[in-house]
């Protein structure tokens, strides 16, 4: 920010304003990082500084955690991001991906999709983050009793396929939440568990022999 000020000349009125010149900055770019060998983080990058804020978007994200050679870890792919930085060091975000295992072929096979929702700031978010030719937008809506009000959040969900040596197969969505809600005692901190479509069987490889469930559901 500029802070100055400059004389105004009005016929025989002279006089100095302060005016104020807010400067705005947006930063783009790809982005490789790796921590220690173990943790590789890639993608590009867009940072856009609001009022009392960062909007941070991030596309083409791919994030690997094993081995330095990659031949063993975690994988995750075709990752997207935004993330709502307040200068109060409060934050929400909302990023997805692909993701799988690499190296346990023969012995353990995991594949999917996931999605993490954080809201930390205390307040309603609604904000659209442009990153490329995507816009990721990342909104939150408060779950309020009595006029009082309550918005922080957390949730992991998407959907997983496990196959452990072939024999024992397991897939389906799922999504885990942690919030604080309403209810007639006051604000209590809620974990829900949702599991649906899903599907495991247990027999061999092939799948011409074995146990097969389908269709299962879970509320917790």
């Amino acid at each position: 920010y500029f802070l100055g000020h400059a004389p105004l000349d009005a016929g025989l009125l002279e006089t100095s304003e302060y005016y104020a010149v807010e400067k705005f900055l947006s930063i783009s770019g790809a982005l490789s990082l790796s921590l220690a060998g173990f943790v590789t983080i890639s993608g590009e990058f867009g940072f856009q500084p609001e009022d009392d804020r960062i909007l941070i978007g991030v596309e083409n994200l791919a994030v690997f955690m094993g081995t330095a050679d990659r031949s063993m870890g975690v994988q995750i792919t075709n990752g997207v991001l935004g993330m709502v930085l307040y200068e109060d060091g409060t934050y929400a975000l909302d990023g997805s991906g692909s993701a799988a295992f690499v190296g346990f072929d023969s012995i353990l096979a995991v594949s999917g999709s996931l999605r993490i929702q954080v809201n930390h700031t205390g307040r309603a978010i609604n904000e659209s983050i442009s990153i490329g030719m995507q816009v990721l937008p990342v909104v939150y809506t408060p779950s309020c009793w009595a006029g009082t009000c309550i918005y922080e959040v957390q949730k992991l969900s998407g959907s997983l396929n496990l196959s452990i040596l072939g024999a024992l197969v397991i897939g389906g969505e799922f999504s885990f939440i942690s919030s604080t809600e309403w209810y007639s005692v006051g604000p209590t901190e809620v974990l829900k568990v949702a599991i649906i479509n899903a599907t495991a069987f247990l027999g061999v490889p092939d799948g011409s022999l074995g146990i097969r469930l389908v269709g299962g559901r879970l509320g917790l």
